[in-house]
């Protein structure tokens, strides 16, 4: 209430004395109290009394930073032909590293206003520049070695970027700008390479300072990703909305347009590696989906272990061929032994969900028709233990309702004795060969296997098991 009470006595003020009683500084308080529509009628009607005020120059940065703002909320292009021109005035009276950024915005966003023309290059190019040497200014006066970066800086860091990277995805059709583009970005992102967010003041600014230099650092990497930026962009937004995804329904938004965005650089990829690295990016957040929508979970689960084997097909292709010195790279490639210890890790993990969900409905012979997924994997990932009992689970399901048809009995109980066999030497392997003490995991895995052996006549081998290892596991049920 105060806050409109004060706003509406300066818009009186204005209105009754005329500028010269309200000065810059009247403009400043609309604008800092966000009433841009107030600020930008008000600056329409009053363009002879601010040139003819001292202030003039401070006055219009406010009045063309209002039609800049009003513009992002209404997309009405003549809010932005406004913040051109009180933005160019502001500066013809005196330059001003604010009023020059937010110039350099506004002539950027009115391009998409624009049709083609032999001429939008160079638009796009002077925009950019006025943005980019507003910024070179700003940084002039602060050292980023050794002192904590200003509020200003890191926010047109991060507009400039976020409106570069927008300006690459539209230059796919023109490589050349693109990379001119790219070469923006890394300079952008070099400038932070000497920020120690250990000098920072606050425990919070020191977090915000480091997240902000890896994004920079990443950013300067993925420009080059795949040799081709406009890939490595889509990358890049994905990676930011893969950052805000918590697992929670209001964040899955961001898990929509992270996943969007993978396949958008996975369309437009060229290179194996860049190929596998986008496969793991996908099958990892895939893997963090959450939902109560069970139809969801198996659906984004499948997509997951999808990539995953793509992934890792793509992997044995390039190991396979690594003498080949024709396979082409690109700078800051993923360590392959790293990217393929995430593939595995997804590949895993997107399985089990996968199988785990099949079993919840009861889904038995999709269950048992991923076995081969598992059975030839040849690497371990956590849960592999519980993804053979689901398959030797279902596997005797089957085998029961199965009785009648001897050869997909004897087909399904050779599925189950084997999965289960190969989830309980997987559980003592872990353990080095010895069944461990008072390990309720291990005593149920123990326990399924001596318990499918009974059921279809395997009496010798479920009875060596039972003597070698029911002490033990009653000895832990006791305890």
């Amino acid at each position: 209430m105060q806050r409109r009470v004060l706003i509406g006595s300066l818009v009186l003020l204005l209105l009754l004395t005329g500028l010269a009683a309200a000065e810059w500084e009247s403009y400043k308080a609309l604008y800092s109290a966000g009433e841009y529509q107030q600020l930008a009628t008000m600056c329409q009607g009053q363009e002879d009394a601010i040139d003819a005020d001292a202030g003039a120059h401070i006055i219009y940065k406010y009045c063309g930073m209002a039609h800049l703002r009003q513009y992002e909320k209404t997309k009405q292009g003549v809010d932005l032909t406004y913040a051109v021109k009180y933005l160019e005035n502001s500066i013809a009276f005196s330059y001003s590293e604010e009023a020059s950024f937010n110039l350099g915005v506004a002539r950027m966003q009115a391009l998409d206003h624009l049709s083609d023309g032999a001429d939008m290059a160079q638009r796009e190019y002077d925009a950019l520049n006025e943005m980019w040497e507003a910024m070179r200014n700003l940084h002039a006066q602060e050292n980023f070695a050794r002192e904590t970066l200003s509020d200003n800086l890191l926010i047109w860091s991060r507009d400039f970027r976020d409106e570069v990277i927008e300006r690459v995805l539209k230059s796919e059709d023109a490589p050349g700008r693109a990379r001119l583009l790219a070469a923006y970005l890394r300079m952008l992102a070099d400038r932070f390479e000497l920020v120690d967010p250990t000098k920072a003041d606050s425990e919070v600014r020191q977090s915000n300072l480091k997240l902000f230099k890896d994004w920079m650092t990443e950013l300067h990497e993925l420009s080059y990703f795949d040799n081709n930026p406009v890939v490595g962009m889509y990358k890049y937004k994905a990676n930011r909305h893969r950052e805000k995804y918590d697992q929670s329904e209001k964040t899955e938004a961001d898990f929509t347009k992270a996943l969007h965005f993978y396949n958008e650089a996975l369309k437009r990829v060229r290179t194996n590696k860049a190929r596998a690295v986008l496969n793991a990016d996908v099958a990892y957040l895939c893997s963090l989906y959450n939902s109560k929508d069970n139809e969801k979970l198996v659906s984004y689960y499948k997509i997951g272990f999808t990539n995953a084997y793509e992934g890792l097909n793509v992997m044995a292709k390039i190991n396979q061929a690594k003498a080949d010195s024709r396979r082409e790279e690109y700078p800051y490639e993923m360590d392959s032994s790293e990217l393929i210890a995430q593939l595995q890790k997804s590949y895993g993990s997107n399985l089990t969900g996968l199988e785990y969900f099949h079993h919840l409905r009861k889904d038995h012979r999709s269950v048992v028709s991923l076995k081969e997924f598992v059975f030839n994997s040849g690497f371990n990932w956590e849960g592999k233990e519980t993804t053979f009992l689901l398959i030797a689970d279902a596997a005797d399901k089957l085998a029961s309702n199965a009785r009648r048809n001897r050869r997909a009995f004897d087909n399904y109980k050779e599925i189950c004795l084997f999965a289960s066999t190969r989830a309980f030497k997987a559980t003592l392997q872990k353990h080095g060969g010895r069944a461990p003490v008072n390990d309720a995991e291990f005593c149920r895995v123990y326990q399924n296997h001596v318990n499918y052996l009974r059921r279809f006549g395997e009496a010798i081998e479920a009875r060596e098991l039972t003597l070698r290892y029911d002490p033990v596991c009653q000895a832990a049920a006791a305890e």
